[in-house]
């Protein structure tokens, strides 16, 4: 029983914290107005955004009930996802300068889909990394303006 009150409680600490962090760093900063935003009015809202969805997110957890189910009690780590979406970012890391920025977002979505354990289906795979690199390159590149090449220099 005091197994299941201390998860809840972490998990209301893994969402609260980081928003505490937030809000108290946003109170330095000058927050200003909806029309003239300050550089503290953003992490501000989501501080105080993030505390009252942790709060929601724990009083239901809690009122849900305390069971003394033995299954809930097993931890299981995803070693395999965990494995591969690390092994994703870090290819990407290495590659963004080499491959550009579109052919690393597509490799490093291939890459997470191994992670999922489930049979492999090309053209859903393969489709759904486009769409993503695609996005990624309109966002960065066109949108934001950001300096990194589309293709790489050998293409």
């Amino acid at each position: 029983m005091l197994h299941h009150f201390i998860k809840k409680v972490s998990g209301l600490l893994l969402v609260i914290g980081p928003s505490a962090f937030f809000l108290i760093g946003a109170l330095d900063y000058d927050v200003g107005s909806l029309g003239q935003m300050g550089p503290g009015f953003l992490p501000l809202t989501f501080g105080l955004i993030g505390l009252v969805l942790g709060l929601l997110i724990f009083v239901t957890d809690y009122q849900s009930g305390i069971t003394n189910d033995d299954d809930q009690n097993k931890v299981t780590w995803p070693v395999r996802e965990i494995l591969f979406v690390s092994l994703s970012i870090l290819f990407f890391s290495l590659s963004i300068e080499y491959f550009g920025l579109f052919f690393s977002a597509f490799l490093s979505v291939l890459i997470c889909t191994i992670s999922s354990g489930k049979p492999f289906e090309w053209r859903r795979t393969v489709s759904w990394s486009l769409l993503l690199a695609g996005t990624t390159c309109i966002v960065f590149i066109v949108a934001l303006g950001l300096p990194m090449k589309f293709f790489p220099e050998w293409i």
